[in-house]
Formats: C-alpha cells, sequence, structure tokens
C-alpha cells in the first residue's frame, strides 16, 4: 500500500503541465569537430565558442520568441544558425567566452574570447555584428576564466597558482602590446573555471577545479576602490 502511494505520487509529478523536461528539438552543426565550449544569449539569440582549428563562434536563432506562457508551446520555431565568425587560422581551441554587460540601446555587443593558441591571447568580438574587433596577448598562460565589472575586465590563467589579471576595457585593443595589471593567488588556487561578481560589483567570487575545490573571494580593485595589493589572499 505504502509503494502504491508512493507510485500515484510520481505520476501526477510527472504528468502535471510545466514541471516535467521534455525534448523540443535540436540543431546540428557542421564542422565543429572540437565540440562546444562557452555559451551565452540575449533571450532570443544564443552565441556558441567552437574548440576548433581554428576557433569559431556560431550564433544560433533559438526560436522562443512566440512562447506565450510557462508549459506552452505555442510560437516555438526551429532552431537555426544564423552566422558564424571563423578565427584566424593560428587561433586554435577556445576556452571561454567573456561578454560586456549588454546594453540594449547599443549595436554592438562585445566579448572576449580566450584562445588555447597562441597562449595568453584574448580576441575582441563583436556578437551581434558578428565581426572580429582586434587581440591583444596578456600572458604566456590560457586564458581559462573571466568577467566583466564596470570599466574593467578580470581573466584568470592557467599558471599554478593562477594569476588575475585587471585589466580597463576601453583600452585593451589599441594595440597588442598592452599589458595588464597582476596578481597571484595563494598556492593551491589555480585551475579556475568560474568567476561572477557580488551583486555591488565589488568582489570577485572564483572556483577552482581542484580536489578539494576552493571558493576564493577577492576585492575589486578599480570598482570599490581597493588596492591591487589587495587581490591577496
Amino acid at each position: 500500500m505504502q509503494a502504491s502511494k508512493y507510485l500515484v505520487s510520481l505520476l501526477v509529478v510527472s504528468f502535471v503541465p510545466g514541471l516535467c523536461i521534455r525534448f523540443e528539438g535540436d540543431v546540428v552543426l557542421d564542422d565543429t569537430e572540437g565540440g562546444l565550449f562557452g555559451a551565452l544569449s540575449d533571450g532570443k539569440d544564443g552565441w556558441f565558442g567552437v574548440d576548433g582549428y581554428p576557433a569559431k563562434i556560431v550564433r544560433i536563432e533559438l526560436g522562443l520568441g512566440g512562447i506565450e506562457s510557462e508549459g506552452s508551446n505555442n510560437g516555438l520555431t526551429d532552431m537555426v544558425e544564423l552566422s558564424r565568425l571563423v578565427f584566424e587560422s593560428k587561433e586554435e581551441r577556445l576556452w571561454c567566452i567573456v561578454p560586456e554587460p549588454r546594453d540594449p540601446a547599443s549595436s554592438s555587443w562585445f566579448a572576449y574570447i580566450g584562445v588555447g593558441n597562441p597562449q595568453g591571447r584574448l580576441v575582441k568580438v563583436d556578437l551581434l555584428g558578428m565581426r572580429r574587433i582586434g587581440y591583444v596577448d596578456l600572458s604566456n598562460q590560457d586564458i581559462r576564466a573571466g568577467v566583466v565589472v564596470g570599466e574593467h575586465a578580470y581573466f584568470i590563467t592557467s599558471s599554478k597558482p593562477a594569476t588575475v589579471m585587471r585589466c580597463p576595457t576601453k583600452e585593451m585593443f589599441h594595440g597588442d602590446t598592452f599589458r595588464p595589471l597582476e596578481v597571484g593567488l595563494a598556492l593551491g588556487e589555480h585551475s579556475v573555471q568560474a568567476v561572477f561578481p557580488d551583486a555591488a560589483g565589488q568582489h570577485l567570487i572564483l572556483g577552482t577545479y581542484t580536489q578539494p575545490a576552493k571558493v576564493v573571494r577577492l576585492p575589486a580593485p578599480g570598482v570599490a576602490g581597493d588596492g591591487l595589493a589587495g587581490l591577496g589572499p
């Protein structure tokens, strides 16, 4: 009797509209030999990084524009590849996509793409125009994660321990000789794969891909007025 009660409960939950997860379609992307690595969306389209030779960015129309309510398929259309941006032939692999905050009034939306070859290179792209803006070589280590807070971008390298680099976004791509302000993390704090700011934009929260894992909190200099030395553990 007890087992029957649980079975009935399970069946009821499974068929309540809006509570089940179901397949609604897919789109096959040709020439994506390295798989997808990194993604973001504006709610209408999605941009996916291709870990390829060379790296690429693919823009997908998600087909979500006509949804009227949760659990309804009204207005759903097929997902379609709209365009792709192919990087230069020597810019291989793709580790991260770091977007600036989206300004709805602007015709551009910039993002910084960390590639694995050449190591430490960031490629700046306009996601809406699907065009390359430029590049900067920041480090001799891969850039695995990053976040933009205000007028500064913070990028984290694959070094052991990891290095956090602070870059003013308005100056980064005025030439390929730009050098950021840098600070190293503590011993054992490396392989940072995730980073985000707090709600006030005054601290960075970093997550490491280590055993044991670590969550590291740092002040964001240039935003809260802290000195760069404050980035230490």
